[in-house]
């Protein structure tokens, strides 16, 4: 019995319509890496003094597991990741757990979220720093109003983000890839022109714009800063506890996606190529990013601001301390005290943010329907899910995804419950950890699969396979990382809530696989159909 005997059909449906550099952009585009703008504040927050020059070649250590994708992705170069491959190596239930929580925790998780961002730091902030600029105070209070993302109002426009990113989804990868080439391009022009304006200012003219726009004390704002902790001067060395905390937590999570151009695998062309410019590029694009953005922001804002405003914001101060906001005031925002230019502000700030932020909800929502797609087609979710029409759009996981985005939207605008999720990211890093184990056994758990694979795949160093290799370095990162995460909050002030947290997001995210996956098995075995053939083959092109 073959691959077409065991599946629903003997196609995916799926064309590959991706080029190399399509991946590149879409590898570069996925994470969103002008969340720079907030990360670079919460990273201060949870690790004091933290070097962020340093900490982001801590990037580098993301090479390992962009390389077991590129390995894996050539041995079955198939839309589905590390769900694919976890679950053709290991078990189709450790293959669910392995990509559960990067696709509803992750990029579905993040898409309904974006949608509130796109509300505070773009439509809120945009309209605050206009009123600021045009000394309209009426301008500066409804900016206010549309920032907060607990209304009816925000719930409104976040569903419409999503319907329109869904939209595109559903017309095509094509489509995808075109709007995707746009957005990256807003991406540097956000960055030139945040540069520019970071470059011709200095702490003390940021000190007089915060002064003349609101009547704000530059000096003050540390002070209050020192008041609940924050201690002027300090900076972790390069190997210290902070910067490597830093480095392996938000300055790599502003990179978390960016391996998602493996999950669209079967929709890409020249798959070896594609992935190793895709996979190795973007990250070596992302230490460009973080260390320019990085000595734009403290030349322009000054470091001392962005270490106090983190500590205002991790004790709930720092909306009150700029004016009363609905939002935090993230570097989006900050634009407005970097020039008198109200053009240059918003296209650095809220304006670019604005755009940027709609091509995260569409790309980083994109490859996890393609894993739902996956899950469909070996049979976990209904078979509509993995439907595609005559046009070739696959509008049975847009669908599902879309609903998922919106669920996600309406919870986190309208209750406080997705903080209980609050450790999605070291879900992501556990998924990690699992995929690395699958890398290590690869070669001789599924030799058969490993026989047939191209050259690269099969090469060794000192007769031990690299994809193990590769799997062992992904396994340590993910498993150190998941510990840099989960430490410090369980170790602080309010760790029994902490605690509470980390239960919730392990019930949700490993909970629910779990009894879809057992459900599912059961009712295929009812109707007489032979699961374990079925993940005994790499699913059909």
């Amino acid at each position: 019995m073959g691959a077409s005997d065991v599946f629903i059909r003997k196609a995916s449906g799926l064309v590959r319509v991706i080029s190399p550099t399509d991946a590149l952009m879409y590898a570069f585009l996925a994470p969103t890496i002008p969340y720079a703008y907030h990360y670079i504040l919460w990273a201060q927050a949870l690790y004091p003094g933290a070097d962020i020059y340093i900490a982001s070649l801590f990037i580098l250590t993301l090479y390992p597991i962009a390389a077991l994708y590129i390995y894996m992705s050539v041995a079955m170069p198939r839309s589905g990741g590390e769900y694919v491959y976890t679950s053709r190596i290991i078990h189709p239930y450790v293959g669910l757990l392995a990509s559960w929580g990067m696709v509803l925790g992750g990029g579905l998780c993040w898409s309904g979220s974006l949608a509130s961002w796109g509300t505070m730091w773009g439509l809120g902030a945009g309209t605050v720093v206009q009123g600021l600029m045009t000394r309209d105070q009426a301008l500066v209070d409804l900016g206010i109003l549309l920032g907060d993302p607990t209304t009816l109002l925000a719930w409104v426009h976040g569903a419409l983000l999503i319907f329109f990113a869904f939209f595109i989804m559903w017309l095509g990868t094509k489509w995808v890839m075109r709007v995707s080439w746009v957005i990256s391009a807003v991406t540097w022009i956000m960055l030139a022109s945040f540069i520019y304006i970071s470059l011709t200012s200095s702490p003390a003219m940021v000190a007089g714009r915060m002064a003349k726009l609101q009547g704000l004390d530059y000096t003050a704002i540390l002070k209050q800063a020192e008041g609940v902790g924050w201690v002027p001067g300090v900076v972790a060395g390069p190997l210290g506890l902070a910067t490597v905390g830093a480095g392996l937590t938000y300055i790599s999570l502003s990179t978390l996606g960016s391996t998602y151009v493996a999950n669209i695998a079967g929709e890409i062309k020249e798959v070896r190529k594609a992935q190793i410019l895709a996979q190795l590029g973007s990250l070596a694009l992302f230490i460009v990013y973080w260390v320019v953005f990085t000595y734009a922001t403290y030349s322009g804002l000054g470091r001392n601001l962005i270490q106090a405003i983190s500590y205002l914001n991790a004790n709930g101060l720092d909306k009150a301390a700029f004016g009363n906001l609905s939002f935090m005031p993230a570097v989006y925002f900050l634009t407005v005290y970097l020039t008198d230019n109200p053009i240059l502000a918003q296209i650095a700030g809220p304006a670019g943010f604005y755009i940027i932020n709609f091509g995260g909800i569409m790309a980083l929502g994109f490859a996890p329907i393609r894993n739902l797609f996956a899950y469909s087609f070996d049979g976990i979710l209904p078979s509509f899910v993995s439907a595609v029409d005559k046009k070739g759009h696959a509008w049975g996981s847009v669908l599902l995804g879309c609903i998922l985005a919106l669920i996600i939207h309406t919870v986190n605008t309208f209750t406080p419950w997705l903080a209980m999720i609050a450790f999605t990211i070291a879900v992501w890093f556990i998924s990690w950890t699992i995929f690395g184990i699958a890398g290590m056994i690869f070669p001789w758990r599924r030799r058969d699969i490993f026989e047939k694979s191209p050259a690269l795949v099969k090469r060794t160093i000192g007769g031990v396979p690299v994809v193990s290799i590769l799997g062992l370095l992904t396994t340590i990162i993910s498993a150190s990382s998941t510990w840099l995460i989960v430490y410090p909050a369980l170790t602080g002030a309010a760790a029994a809530l902490q605690a509470q947290y980390l239960l919730a997001t392990i019930a949700f995210l490993f909970g629910v696989p779990t009894v879809l996956f057992w459900v599912s098995y059961a009712y295929n075995k009812m109707k007489g159909i032979p699961v374990e053939l079925r993940f005994k083959e790499v699913p059909p092109d």
